[in-house]
């Protein structure tokens, strides 16, 4: 079988399209609903046969250059830019139509189901007949390869791991052993689900010298469905028990998320975030790049931490703390207004004393 992933390029109707996204479409005075659509971009950068879109009325005056032949609106802004060159598609939600667009107009690369020569399957491994297992992979023995799932080139699934339909697992992926993927899980290059947990107990080796004992980590890790953890990210295994990542939750590039943390659904965590170890989030949490979150702290449903924040203490549902230490958003930015002050407030203050007490202080 050939490695080689096939990319089915797509065009539709302006109308077509309409009809796949829900939206209500709206001739330009230059582009029927006959016309032709094959790609999507920005405002800027769109041509003839691109759709784009605009989030709401503060980015108007972008539309005015655009050569787009499509543009997603809401219905608030529909009624402004009537009559335009281009044709419109009324959404409600402009952002998400555009995903599904681009989504529709580029489907991705089909992998042919099958196993390459060069991959390693060990005995007892379970591979659906429509997966594919691209070149120099390695299947550990028992594990489980779902319906429609594509290893790409040096993925490894460990001895008894589990992995559902639909996934992706990129290039040098590592799932270890015993660790379970859902459906339509996708791990970006060099991710690592399963590293052991960061556990060391002080101890004395044999001729009573201090050392850092290793505590075997045991556990394992549960990735639910529709998770997608971008390149260079680790999840680490339990100690005991399981390190999850709840149902849809997204995941940047080189995030950390340690031992025993507990990610609830929904949930976003931008670039090289750091989790100690059994960090529990909730519902819809929304953490900033760089946030790093100390051990056995909960961070309640709803709650969304500022970029480089630093967190010390349990967050309440819906709060949003920034800052190190981190504080509520308001008063972290009161606090870093008056930082930049605190040199001529401490000038002033020298004054002052100088001329109560005859010198400084």
């Amino acid at each position: 079988m050939t490695t080689s992933p096939v990319r089915d390029a797509r065009a539709f109707k302006i109308s077509e399209l309409a009809e796949r996204l829900g939206a209500s479409p709206l001739a330009g005075s230059a582009v029927g609903l006959d016309s032709k659509v094959f790609q999507g971009a920005s405002l800027d950068e769109a041509g003839d046969g691109h759709v784009t879109f605009i989030r709401d009325a503060r980015h108007k005056k972008a539309l005015e250059g655009t050569r787009a032949s499509v543009v997603i609106v809401d219905e608030a802004m529909a009624a402004d830019v009537a009559g335009r060159p281009y044709a419109l598609l009324i959404h409600p939600n402009p952002a998400a139509a555009f995903a599904r667009a681009l989504e529709a107009l580029n489907p991705g690369p089909a992998m042919p189901p099958g196993v390459h020569p060069s991959a390693v399957l060990e005995e007892g491994a379970k591979i659906a007949d429509s997966a594919s297992i691209s070149a120099l992979c390695f299947v550990g023995s028992g594990a489980r390869i779902g319906p429609g799932t594509a290893l790409l080139p040096g993925a490894h699934v460990g001895a008894g791991a589990g992995i559902g339909a639909d996934c992706v697992l990129g290039p040098r992926s590592v799932v270890a052993d015993g660790c379970i993927l859902g459906d339509r899980v996708r791990l970006q290059s060099g991710s690592v689900i399963g590293s052991d947990g960061f556990g060391y107990a002080p101890d004395t080796d044999p001729a009573g010298e201090p050392m850092h004992r290793k505590v075997p980590q045991i556990g394992t890790v549960r990735i639910e469905d529709d998770v997608e953890i971008g390149a260079g990210s680790c999840v680490d295994r339990a100690t005991t028990g399981e390190t999850v990542v709840g149902r849809g939750t997204k995941i940047d590039n080189l995030v950390q998320v340690g031992h025993n943390s507990v990610i609830g659904p929904l949930c976003i965590l931008c670039g090289q975030v750091g989790l100690a170890g059994s960090s529990r989030l909730g519902r819809g949490v929304m953490l900033g790049g760089q946030v790093g979150i100390a051990g056995h702290l909960k961070i309640s449903d709803g709650a969304k931490v500022g970029a480089q924040s630093g967190v010390g203490g349990d967050v309440a549902p819906g709060d949003m703390v920034s800052g190190s230490p981190a504080l509520p958003h308001r008063v972290w930015m009161r606090a870093a207004l008056a930082f930049k002050e605190l040199p001529d407030l401490l000038k002033r203050v020298r004054r002052i004393e100088k001329k109560l007490f005859g010198s400084d202080r």
